[in-house]
């Protein structure tokens, strides 16, 4: 996560230097690691999520389908995908997977929020230069939440790299590490669908003839 703070104080730092010498037009690209793993964030913005998953994938995504047809961004006669295979049913997990598969989630969910946080100081920072509003502002992403956490979600990526296994109990002894520095850590694929919503399938899937990308 310091990398999207880094990015943020040089793009201020050149905008403010170039501002200095001229008044043409900038151009600034801002390549954030958020939300690609490892999902990291500070401590307070991990303690933010605390709790806010525990109902699990299911519930979840049904919470932000029903947003995003009030919001308009998903037609009102859409139907909601089917579970992806391989993805359980919340309720069949047991409490150590609960636990654990709910703390990686809120991991994701910090990083995601310092993120937009970092968003936020470059947006405040042009505004006090009276420079927003003859500014563009596009928000693009990568294409989708990935699959490589697999069934358990991962504490270390290299796992999945060299084709080895993580155990519940292995992770779960590190759970409290979870979104700190000490991890490489990245979600189940039951968060990953619910990244995908309304969607189904993950990153590397093209489905229904392509894969769909968002551009604000």
């Amino acid at each position: 996560y310091h990398l999207s703070e880094d990015l943020v104080d040089q793009a201020i730092n050149m905008v403010s230097a170039q501002r200095g010498a001229t008044t043409r037009p900038f151009f600034t690209y801002l390549a954030f690691g958020a939300t690609h793993s490892p999902h990291q964030a500070p401590k307070p913005f991990l303690e933010k999520y605390r709790g806010r998953y525990d109902n699990g994938w299911d519930v979840t995504r049904e919470q932000w389908f029903a947003k995003q047809q009030a919001l308009g961004i998903v037609p009102p006669e859409a139907k909601l995908a089917e579970r992806n295979p391989g993805v359980e049913p919340w309720d069949s997990l047991s409490d150590d997977q609960k636990k654990l598969y709910a703390r990686m989630q809120e991991a994701f969910a910090g990083f995601l929020d310092h993120t937009d946080a970092q968003i936020g100081r470059l947006i405040a920072f042009l505004e006090s230069i009276d420079c927003l509003d003859n500014t563009l502002v596009l928000l693009l992403s990568d294409n989708g939440a990935s699959q490589e956490g697999g069934r358990n979600g991962l504490t270390n990526e290299l796992v999945f790299f060299n084709r080895m296994k993580s155990s519940v109990p292995e992770m779960m002894a590190q759970i409290d590490q979870i979104g700190g520095p000490g991890l490489y850590n990245n979600y189940p694929t039951g968060w990953a669908q619910v990244g995908n919503t309304p969607r189904r399938f993950y990153k590397q899937n093209t489905y229904e003839g392509g894969i769909r990308e968002p551009l604000i």
